[in-house]
Order: structure tokens, then C-alpha cells, then sequence
């Protein structure tokens, strides 16, 4: 049996084992929700926009790490305030990622897999859905880091079975009327729903933090650093439609510069007013 031990505790392996199970019905019952109600051929498609935001959402989790310490690697119960400016710092971070990510694929994401797969066409209102996933998936990537170095993992469990019966549901409610879009619509509903706020708010609850507050903030850091390149990319496709590859990719790279001077401004500032507190 395999244990795993942070902060002086052991936590038992079935919790993982659930919670794990939990995420592949999340993820993997929508091919098969489309499979049954609909035809095999539309599934590829749908395959091929659930990997690529999947290996966004895995892309913003390792940059995070990159960029802030593992909560694991410190010893959180010993300094309560370090540990709230690291969960802070770790939730900005990977919103501001993630945020920059949900643009591209959400404005350009359909012709950019054109581009990309030659001769496959994705639904954009699949990949408009699964790049608000990019969103909800940024707070339930950050605190399930910290509330497994806490030895709270388990805690999660309920929200995570929650997500995956609620994505099931509606996944086979709306498949019909509004196909894999639909299927891709539950999976950003059942998560905005139940692990996007559960995670966090047992976090904030353990570090003491104002739940609003924290939220509040946030959201304001999510729109200062998303609008400036969401308006971008909105302003080129409908002043200047993008013709051809050369065009799609200048756009992308124009959206992708925008949002990094977007988020270095926000980060530099935030740092300059925490120094000055």
C-alpha cells in the first residue's frame, strides 16, 4: 500500500485513488457520452480539443511550479503568513497563464488546430467552453497542491465526485440539442460549480484568509490581465479577419506579446504596492 506522508501525517492512498478517478470521468465520459448519442466520427474532433487543453491546463500547472516553490517543499504550518503570500503569489500566477491561454484558444483556437491537423475542423463552441476550463481549472490546480501538502487532499473527494456526476448528467442532457458543444458546456458548468470555489475555499478557510476578499482580488487581476488581450484578439477578427496561416499565427503572436506586457505591468505593480505596505 502506497503512503504518502507531508506535514508529519500519512495520508492513505484511497483518497488519491478516488480523487484521481473522479478527474477521468471528468474528462474521458465525454468522448463516450458522444460516442453513444451521436456518431464515432464526432468524437475525434472533440479527442483532439480535449488533449490540447488538457496539455494546457498540465502547461500552466508546470510553469506555476516553475515559478513558485511546490508547497510541498516547505514547511507550510510553520509560518502561516508565508504561506498565504505563496498561495496568493501561485493563484496569480497560474490565472495569469492560464488566462493568456483561454484567449488564444478561445479566439483563434479553431483555425490555429486547422492550421495545426490539416483537414480537421473543430466546433469553435467547443473550444470557446473548454478554454473557460483553462479558467475554472486555475484555482483547482493551486489548491490541490496546497491542500495535499497540508494532508487535506481527501477533502476535495466530495467536490471532485460531485463534478464528475453533475459533468455526466448534463453532458447527456445537452449532447442532443446542442451536440459536442454541448458535452463541452457541462465539463466548464460542473467544474465552475463544484471543485473551482470547493478547492479554494478550504484553502482560504486553513490559511486564514478572507474568502471574498481573496476572491475579489482575483477576479480583479484575472480582468486586468485578460481584457487588454481578449479586446486584442476580438478588435483583429472583426476589423481584419485573418486569411491564411502567416495571418492566423501573426495574430496569435500579436495577442501572446500583448498579454505578457499585459501581465508583467499587473505583476510589477502588485509587487511594488505589496513592498510598500
Amino acid at each position: 500500500d502506497i503512503q504518502v506522508e507531508t506535514s508529519g501525517r500519512e495520508v492513505p492512498a484511497p483518497a488519491f485513488t478516488f480523487d484521481e478517478l473522479a478527474l477521468v470521468l471528468v474528462y474521458r465520459t465525454d468522448e463516450l457520452v458522444i460516442g453513444a448519442m451521436m456518431t464515432a466520427a464526432a468524437v475525434a474532433p472533440y479527442a483532439i480539443a480535449g488533449h490540447i487543453v488538457r496539455s494546457m491546463i498540465s502547461v500552466g500547472s508546470r510553469l506555476s511550479q516553475v515559478f513558485f516553490p511546490a508547497f510541498e517543499d516547505r514547511p507550510l504550518t510553520s509560518n502561516k503568513a508565508e504561506s498565504r503570500a505563496m498561495f496568493r503569489r501561485s493563484m496569480d500566477g497560474i490565472l495569469m497563464v492560464n488566462a493568456g491561454l483561454a484567449v488564444i484558444v478561445i479566439s483563434l483556437g479553431a483555425e490555429l488546430v486547422e492550421i495545426w491537423l490539416v483537414g480537421v475542423a473543430i466546433d469553435p463552441l467547443i473550444l470557446s467552453a473548454l478554454g473557460g476550463v483553462l479558467l475554472t481549472s486555475a484555482p483547482v490546480v493551486v489548491a490541490t497542491r496546497y491542500l495535499k501538502a497540508v494532508g487535506q487532499r481527501r477533502r476535495l473527494l466530495p467536490a471532485s465526485l460531485a463534478e464528475a456526476l453533475s459533468n455526466l448528467t448534463m453532458s447527456l442532457l445537452l449532447v442532443g440539442p446542442l451536440g459536442p458543444g454541448g458535452v463541452a458546456i457541462a465539463t466548464v458548468v460542473s467544474q465552475a460549480l463544484t471543485s473551482a470555489w470547493h478547492g479554494p475555499l478550504l484553502a482560504c478557510r486553513d490559511l486564514d484568509l478572507s474568502v471574498s476578499l481573496f476572491a475579489g482580488r482575483r477576479l480583479l487581476r484575472l480582468a486586468m490581465v485578460g481584457l487588454p488581450s481578449g479586446v486584442t484578439a476580438a478588435a483583429m477578427i472583426s476589423l481584419h479577419p485573418a486569411e491564411g496561416a502567416g495571418e492566423v499565427i501573426a495574430q496569435a503572436r500579436i495577442v501572446v506579446v500583448v498579454h505578457a506586457i499585459t501581465c508583467y505591468a499587473v505583476w510589477t505593480l502588485d509587487e511594488s504596492l505589496r513592498r510598500g505596505r
